[in-house]
């Protein structure tokens, strides 16, 4: 489960740090200067924040404050889970045994706290810091906020597959004949982990341009094209060449979290199209007697 926090004020490099969970739930907790909660017994594998931090921030390309640079805006995002193995700072929320056996009795369970820090506008994982352990009738917080926006980033990092281009007649048409274009495709579904949570993302193709390789387009426009005999999207080559035809298809998306209704997603991705080779040809001139 993961709940929001505020954004890091202060300036700091970039840093990763993952650690292993402590026992006591009450320990002495202070901000680290990314703005997160860290709890004294937390053990974590990072650098000392004013010292070794930044230099290793500098040698890994990241923004740090000893370049001089302004630290890039930030998220801080809660995560428990029961302290059960199989549930890590990305996913999973099995229950077992081994949480249940807190002092409280009743309904306590132990949770693993998680503190994921996402650099923004991207939402690129950052860091991880994982906190002390705590006995607690049910995790604080709610589920961090999975936005269109952020959707939309994670559509355009998608293997998003452009469709199959058919041209007839190939690979050689003549010219002054109207060679038929079209492009096969299908909607494409993925489950990806944002912000910790489960998310299906639905891309349907909406809008094609087609490239003939000549210098012309067509579109964007909402027809795919069809095959001889009724071919819907036609062009006329003037002159012999070679040429390398495609079709760009854009995407809409809508997305689910966790089996929840869909939702749309604000604007598209477009795809470049592979390209095919065509051979246009002068037809021979034939004298017919008459």
């Amino acid at each position: 489960m993961l709940s929001l926090g505020g954004c890091a004020g202060a300036v700091v490099a970039v840093l990763m740090a993952i650690g292993t969970p402590a026992s006591a739930a009450d320990e002495a907790c202070q901000r680290d200067l990314l703005g997160v909660e860290v709890c004294a017994g937390t053990t974590t594998s990072g650098f000392d924040v004013l010292g070794e931090a930044a230099q290793h921030a500098q040698g890994q390309g990241a923004t740090a404050v000893a370049a001089g640079l302004a630290p890039p805006d930030t998220v801080s995002v809660d995560r428990w889970a029961p302290a059960c193995s199989g549930n890590g700072p990305l996913g999973g929320d099995l229950m077992c045994a081994e949480a249940t056996t807190c002092p409280q009795g009743g309904t306590f369970v132990r949770y693993f706290h998680w503190v994921l820090t996402y650099q923004l506008p991207e939402y690129t994982l950052v860091r991880i810091a994982q906190l002390a352990s705590q006995c607690r009738a049910a995790p604080p917080g709610g589920d961090a906020t999975v936005t269109p926006d952020l959707v939309l980033r994670e559509m355009r990092r998608l293997p998003l597959r452009g469709g199959s281009v058919i041209v007839e007649p190939h690979p050689t048409t003549l010219v002054n004949f109207a060679t038929a274009f079209a492009v096969q495709t299908t909607a494409q579904a993925f489950t990806v982990t944002l912000l910790g949570q489960s998310v299906q993302v639905l891309a349907s193709p909406t809008r094609y341009l087609y490239v003939f390789g000549d210098g012309a387009t067509f579109g964007p426009t909402a027809d795919a094209g069809s095959r001889y005999p009724n071919p819907s999207v036609t062009h006329t080559y003037r002159q012999p060449a070679e040429v390398l035809a495609r079709v760009d298809i854009t995407y809409r998306g809508e997305f689910r979290v966790a089996g929840g209704p869909w939702i749309p997603v604000p604007g598209t991705v477009t795809i470049t199209g592979t390209e095919v080779p065509l051979r246009i040809r002068q037809a021979p001139s034939v004298l017919v007697a008459g």
